[in-house]
């Protein structure tokens, strides 16, 4: 299945945090390997992502991207990405960073809380979800 991400429809944080918490909630698990190593995508697993890689089109994503932050596919030589992806990674790379270390280190049966909490903090509406 092919992963198509409208970057265009994603430019607010408002928007970008909606679409990342409602794949988190409806994942409801990391994309982890078997030791808990996190990854924009599972090497076995593709439709798994984490709450930046859901955010990659799969015409932008690399392999080279896993064991880099957010910031940093900004600023790799390795390979290249979309204009739409560099502008929505810059716009909002605090919320992405933030979206990230809720899915790479907490369970995801807290998921719901450490969302309500990150919208507080950007000043955002929580999860449709914890509503």
């Amino acid at each position: 299945m092919t992963h198509i991400v409208d970057y265009a429809a994603l430019d607010t944080n408002q928007k970008l945090f909606d679409y990342v918490s409602a794949h988190l909630l409806k994942q409801n698990e990391q994309a982890a390997d078997n030791v808990g190593s996190c990854f924009y995508r599972v090497p076995d697993h593709p439709q798994l992502m984490c709450a930046a890689g859901v955010c990659i089109s799969d015409a932008d994503y690399s392999e080279e991207m896993e064991g880099l932050g957010v910031e940093d596919l900004l600023n790799n030589y390795d390979f290249k990405i979309s204009k739409p992806l560099y502008a929505l990674i810059r716009r909002s790379s605090k919320l992405l960073i933030a979206l990230q270390s809720i899915h790479d280190s907490d369970e995801s049966e807290y998921w719901k809380q450490e969302l309500v909490e990150l919208a507080r903090r950007f000043d955002l509406n929580g999860p449709v979800a914890a509503l």
